[in-house]
């Protein structure tokens, strides 16, 4: 039980801004992660790492890079994004949008007890794609 509590705060933690798809990250937008937690009285913010945003208005690619963060219980290497905008069909103006957030070595141990396990990802990344399917998509 208590692993998989550790599992779930890990993922609130990591992924909370991690890419698009979810609700904290503005659409267009990719991040590889932040953190906000407390321990032992103090309290612990790490700010997005990586952030990039989609440009609608151009193709291309927008990228943004982090260094590796160590705060108390909680560590990550470097970590990249990378925010595209295709252009699918000129004519009406359509756009395919993708994110993608990658990092590795990340580490949280600051949710568990000073002997306790420690969770630990040797990399990940995580991709959002946007692809409208007509002009009358975008509007609603």
């Amino acid at each position: 039980m208590r692993k998989s509590v550790i599992a779930g705060a890990v993922a609130a933690l990591t992924f909370a801004t991690a890419a698009p798809a979810f609700a904290s990250n503005p659409p267009g937008t990719a991040s590889s992660g932040s953190a906000d937690f407390a321990k032992a009285d103090q309290t612990f913010k790490v700010e997005p790492l990586a952030v990039c945003d989609v440009n609608p208005d151009q193709a291309g690619t927008v990228t943004g890079s982090s260094p590796a963060v160590s705060k108390n219980g909680f560590k990550v290497g470097e970590t990249s994004s990378a925010c595209t905008t295709e252009v699918v069909n000129q004519a009406e103006l359509l756009t395919k949008t993708t994110s993608v957030a990658k990092g590795k070595a990340f580490e949280l141990s600051a949710l568990v007890a000073k002997n306790g396990p420690r969770l630990k990802i040797g990399e990940w990344s995580i991709r959002s794609s946007r692809v409208p399917r007509s002009a009358s998509s975008c509007w609603g």
